[in-house]
């Protein structure tokens, strides 16, 4: 039996962690790629869990995540808010629930964010990049996001089997 209390210790202890590692994992190859880790908490609990809970993952996302990536303030909070909503009326329904999924649901997630944020960057500042890019650095962001979601997915699944949040179907495990 899901204890609430346990379920939101958890969702704490995983924001802690996917804050830790987006201010800390420095930038990447020539694209200076920065993965919004604050992502893979944010899905896997909007996805993992009930839509209460999926509703509570937002505000850390929007928080967190707007914060230690200097966007616009409001991004985070527009896309994880849309997808709770898409989640909980399509994707519950279509998609299987694991770590694979939570991986998918992030790879358009990160696009429509980094998006957001470079458009909001492009009217506030003016500062307008080639194209090609622009597009070649959100797609490698959101490719090594989805894969960092579905990592901290799994290793966010496996503690919660410990503390008695979720219980092993036998299906996952073969």
């Amino acid at each position: 039996m899901k204890n609430n209390s346990r379920v939101l210790l958890s969702l704490i202890l995983a924001f802690m962690l996917t804050a830790y590692l987006q201010d800390r994992v420095s930038p990447f190859s020539p694209y200076a790629i920065k993965i919004p880790f604050i992502l893979s908490a944010f899905v896997y609990f909007a996805f993992r869990h009930n839509l209460l809970i999926g509703i509570v993952a937002v505000f850390p996302c929007a928080l967190l995540g707007d914060g230690l990536s200097l966007s616009s303030g409001v991004a985070y909070l527009f896309v994880s808010s849309i997808t709770v909503a898409l989640i909980y009326f399509f994707l519950k329904k279509q998609l299987v629930e694991n770590s694979l999924s939570c991986g998918l649901i992030a790879l358009p997630l990160t696009l429509a964010l980094l998006l957001i944020q470079y458009l909001s960057n492009l009217i506030y500042v003016g500062n307008a990049l080639p194209f090609g890019f622009v597009f070649a650095k959100l797609l490698i962001t959101a490719v090594a996001t989805a894969i960092a979601t579905i990592v901290l997915a799994e290793l966010f699944y496996r503690f919660e089997i410990i503390v008695g949040n979720k219980e092993v179907v036998d299906e996952e495990l073969g």
